[in-house]
């Protein structure tokens, strides 16, 4: 993305740290650029952070708060606040310092209270909550990508094709490119084969469909599809966000044209793969999933030990999070825990064969062809020793 667009966005407000026990409480305003995406947040000690990549990205999400956690009270922290567009160009930080203070106890603010009057408590079940690998997802007409994917992709016909550009996005968009839904899930898009990508020529005669409508007069919002003139009602805002929507994408329109459509059963949770790091936009506990159940990693240090990484770790809305059951929680390191996630790319330091993680197996792709058709790239396949390989089993070859 962003051959085009190399402007950067501007840069994040401070609005208020709170040094508390062993935290800090960091609030601020993201900028108002329209192709905005998110802020990374940058913690260093002894020095603060000039760039991206100088120090420890702690966070990197489209909120306005973070708690930095698991500090030392009485040590000078200094934070790095980076915006972000979708062309992943990067604004010039904004550097402030915080100290943590023994004994203080604060919460940060909640600043969407209608967003409180609607949530409610989901919890799946097998025969509720569904995974990327069960099938495609969403409608034609559908612009989405990942969370750790600055990639856009739009959805036509059960096949995927890659927005070639930043300025192909505004065009498609209308100069709306919020309209992207941002996945939780990194393998959201395995399941659709790749088709040719989609030029700013090819946008001119495109228009997207709005795939989440509700009437003006009541809260129901529906996932619709044109093609098969369907609607699914979405229950509530557990599955709601699980999906990545955002109520930016929500078109109003009249009972007339929503009874156009026929119905179709409720939209499922869409849950995780095993494996997934996540934890709350307020809340610093990182959990892994772990057989459907949300684990607790209790310490940093635990967290290090298992060599884990804070990149990959998704903020997700809090009702997403509540879905989950609650697991034992992870307090040493004696145990195995699932080490990828689902749509992971292995391969042994040893052997050219390259595999798909899926359900902790090992699915070889047999060829150069099926690999690009699929739409991965080497760039994402992690080499592993031969032993750690070995201690996965084998799952069925994947040919077309």
């Amino acid at each position: 993305m962003g051959s085009f667009d190399v402007t950067p966005p501007a840069s994040p407000k401070l609005k208020r740290t709170v040094e508390a026990d062993g935290q800090i409480i960091l609030e601020w305003v993201n900028p108002n650029d329209s192709d905005f995406v998110r802020v990374v947040v940058v913690q260093k000690e002894g020095i603060a952070s000039t760039q991206l990549s100088d120090g420890s990205a702690i966070v990197e999400t489209d909120q306005t708060s973070h708690i930095a956690a698991n500090l030392t009270n009485g040590k000078i922290y200094y934070f790095a606040l980076y915006a972000l567009d979708l062309s992943r160009n990067v604004s010039l930080p904004l550097i402030f310092k915080a100290t943590p203070k023994q004994d203080v106890l604060s919460f940060p603010e909640k600043v969407s209270p209608v967003e409180i009057a609607k949530s409610t408590t989901y919890v799946p079940s097998l025969a509720t909550a569904v995974s990327a690998g069960q099938g495609r997802l969403f409608p034609s007409g559908t612009l989405v990508r990942n969370l750790f994917d600055k990639d856009v992709y739009l959805i036509e016909k059960n096949y995927k094709r890659l927005v070639a550009d930043y300025r192909t996005l505004l065009k498609l968009t209308n100069n709306h490119p919020d309209r992207v839904i941002v996945a939780p899930l990194t393998d959201i898009l395995i399941s659709y084969p790749a088709s040719a990508s989609i030029s700013e020529k090819d946008a001119l005669s495109f228009k997207l469909s709005s795939i989440l409508l509700k009437s003006k007069d009541r809260p129901q919002i529906y996932l619709v599809d044109p093609e098969s003139k369907t609607k699914k009602p979405i229950p509530d805002l557990a599955i709601f966000y699980s999906y990545g929507f955002s109520f930016k994408q929500v078109t109003e329109t009249t009972m007339e044209d929503l009874d156009k459509y026929s119905s179709s059963s409720a939209l499922p949770f869409l849950s995780l793969p095993n494996g997934s790091l996540f934890k709350s936009f307020s809340d610093p506990k990182v959990y892994i999933l772990h057989n459907g159940q949300k684990r607790w990693i209790k310490t940093y240090q635990i967290f290090q030990a298992y060599k884990l990484d804070f990149a990959k770790v998704a903020d997700l809305p809090k009702e997403v999070v509540e879905a989950y059951a609650s697991g034992m929680e992870v307090q040493t390191v004696d145990e195995k825990l699932p080490a990828y996630s689902n749509g992971s790319l292995l391969r042994s330091q040893d052997d050219y064969k390259i595999y798909l993680f899926e359900e902790n197996r090992l699915r070889w792709i047999t060829t150069l062809a099926v690999f690009k058709a699929r739409g991965h790239s080497f760039e994402k396949v992690v080499v592993v020793s031969p032993e750690e390989l070995k201690g996965y089993g084998k799952g069925e070859d994947i040919s077309r």
